[in-house]
């Protein structure tokens, strides 16, 4: 069987393994994140080996990260983030200080070396943010009171991913004085993008806005403006998804711009459902069940600690217990973005094979089961904490 042929047998096999997965867990009225991530796992190297060649849905499912993040930023008012910012900005700080904080006692009595104190910190600390965002979507609470905090606070982390790997990079001697300063320069140039094109409505060109036959070239201009953006932060060695989701706060105050949603819709569906498919298969399923009660320990330790450590922020900022367990439950999961530090953390000697593998089932797991762990703090009235 030729590459290509070959490929596209595994693809078929993924998205039935997929859907039927999808739709058990819809009969189940269990969240259609949780299903890709399952399906992954089965048909992944450690589960039935139907997928030989990873990469490749990684790559897709990477795309499918840009756009559930391009689709969140034409739904995020500016003014809101503004208006907010002292959970955005106080709240994501303490949040990262407070996860230091545990690391160092457990470090303390584990004795463990600051290396490895510094990144479990900082994978500990980062939210996931295509599940969250999901999740929020689903509840249709995006621009809710909580929706709002929530985001604020996941846009904060993705930017704070920049020097944190830096830092890692640092521990493990691989530091380079020029990435800051092309990074603080690219900081400065689409800050300046962004703050001129939301400043007032902008109008594309008639060509572009107008209709034709079949509308092809409104598909590739809205492909254009979702990945240009994350194209352009990734030129000054910013994050992916940060672009992102600024092209599509930008893309928000297009006159008229519906439509560029609709051109990448279904798009969207498809490599969003591959993203969480490629978090699956680093599921190893044997080590899982060779460990699971030490697995099982870390699991709980890192949802109840996070939320633990959210809550009291939000309590500080917000003065409601009520609301500030919900949002810490919401923002538990550890993020997509954790997977990309334990893995600097394994080449720059920070963690060994056995914590970095424990540490990609554990993220992997936090995904799988934060729709129960929100449930839990989810009040009855919920309406009061979201309005």
């Amino acid at each position: 069987m030729h590459g290509a042929d070959h490929l596209l047998l595994e693809f078929v096999l993924v998205m039935c393994v997929a859907l039927g997965v999808l739709l058990l867990f819809y009969w189940l009225k269990q969240p259609s994140v949780v299903a890709y991530i399952v399906a992954g796992a089965i048909a992944g190297p450690f589960g039935f080996g139907i997928i030989t060649n990873a990469s490749t849905i990684e790559v897709l499912g990477e795309f499918g990260l840009l756009m559930l993040l391009f689709f969140i930023g034409t739904e995020i008012s500016v003014s809101s983030l503004i208006r907010n910012w002292r959970i955005v900005v106080l709240g994501t700080i303490f949040q990262v200080l407070g996860s230091l904080s545990i690391m160092a006692i457990l470090g303390h009595f584990l004795d463990w070396d600051w290396p490895r104190i510094i990144l479990l910190a900082f994978v500990t600390s980062l939210s996931s943010t295509a599940v969250i965002l999901s999740y929020l979507e689903s509840k249709g609470i995006l621009n809710s009171r909580s929706g709002r905090d929530v985001v604020g606070v996941l846009l904060a982390q993705d930017i704070l991913i920049v020097p944190m790997l830096i830092v890692i990079s640092a521990m493990g001697g691989d530091f380079h004085p020029s990435t800051i300063v092309t990074q603080v320069l690219g900081v400065i140039v689409i800050g300046g993008i962004a703050y001129f094109a939301l400043r007032k409505q902008i109008e594309l060109p008639k060509l572009i806005r107008s209709h034709s036959p079949t509308n092809d070239h409104r598909l590739f201009v809205a492909l254009i403006l979702c990945f240009g953006a994350a194209l352009i932060t990734s030129l000054f060695e910013l994050s992916l998804g940060l672009g992102a989701f600024i092209g599509g706060m930008i893309v928000a105050n297009i006159n008229n711009f519906g439509w560029v949603k609709g051109e990448l819709h279904s798009f969207k569906t498809l490599f969003v459902a591959l993203f969480f498919v490629s978090i699956g298969l680093l599921i190893d399923v044997s080590f899982l069940l060779d460990n699971f009660i030490f697995i099982f320990i870390i699991l709980v330790s890192a949802f109840t600690l996070n939320t633990l450590i959210n809550a009291t922020v939000f309590w500080w900022l917000r003065g409601s217990w009520r609301y500030s367990f919900y949002v810490g439950a919401v923002l538990a999961p550890l993020g997509e973005f954790s997977f990309f530090l334990a893995s600097a953390g394994l080449q720059t000697g920070a963690i060994e094979s056995f914590a970095y593998q424990t540490s990609v089932i554990v993220i992997a797991l936090s995904l799988i089961f934060s729709p129960l762990w929100v449930q839990i703090f989810t009040p009855k009235n919920q309406a009061k904490l979201v309005s």
